[in-house]
């Protein structure tokens, strides 16, 4: 299954593709237990399935776009679709809407980047992009698959518009983006503004990758 998602988003010419793994708590495997706690726990992959959040990011002439993917396992085969598209919101007033929708992992990473960096948000308000999202985590799975997806999303997006450990373009209340301060974004993203049920141990292991 990697190989043939990797040659599929490969073939999509991308500029730059993200694979934020799934992980697992060695004591209780529950998000529930954690907390503000932390457990041991490790960053996985399945034996046939990646378990995985895949990212890809492009530049595009036209509007920018966000596209979902979903891989299915067919008559001992294995075949990506696209199951939506639509236009990708950049605007904070529009994306304030958007917290509700089936998209919103995505948009509540945009936005709370978007407030904490500002040259990210002139870069990103003057590129046309093509953001194209495939998990391979089953939903409630308590494998960190909600994480998996925002910090695949900001991971992405903080090496696409370089503002990786950019120190020189930071404001006196910014902060430099690097793996750990990622991670502290994700707790933000899913705490704060979605109200998801997770512990540091998610957000620390998958942005480190294990």
């Amino acid at each position: 299954m990697l190989k043939i998602i990797k040659d599929f988003l490969s073939n999509l010419n991308p500029d730059i593709i993200v694979q934020a793994p799934s992980r697992i708590n060695l004591i209780n495997p529950l998000d529930a237990v954690e907390g503000d706690f932390w457990m041991p726990s490790v960053a996985i992959n399945g034996k046939h399935n990646p378990l995985s959040a895949f990212l890809y990011i492009k530049k595009i002439d036209k509007e920018s776009r966000i596209k979902m993917y979903t891989i299915n396992y067919v008559n001992t085969s294995f075949s990506i679709e696209i199951i939506t598209e639509e236009r990708l919101v950049k605007n904070k007033s529009e994306l304030l809407k958007t917290l509700t929708t089936k998209q919103r992992l995505i948009y509540a990473s945009i936005y709370r980047l978007l407030n904490m960096n500002s040259s990210f948000n002139k870069k990103i308000l003057t590129t046309n992009i093509e953001m194209g999202l495939l998990t391979t985590i089953p939903p409630q799975s308590g494998l960190g698959g909600s994480t998996a997806i925002v910090i695949a999303v900001l991971y992405g997006l903080a090496c696409y518009f370089n503002i990786s450990n950019d120190f020189i373009n930071l404001k006196d209340n910014e902060y430099p983006i690097n793996k750990d301060f990622i991670a502290e974004i994700a707790t933000k993203v899913e705490d704060e503004d979605l109200d998801i049920t997770a512990g540091y141990s998610d957000r620390y292991i998958i942005s480190r990758r294990g």
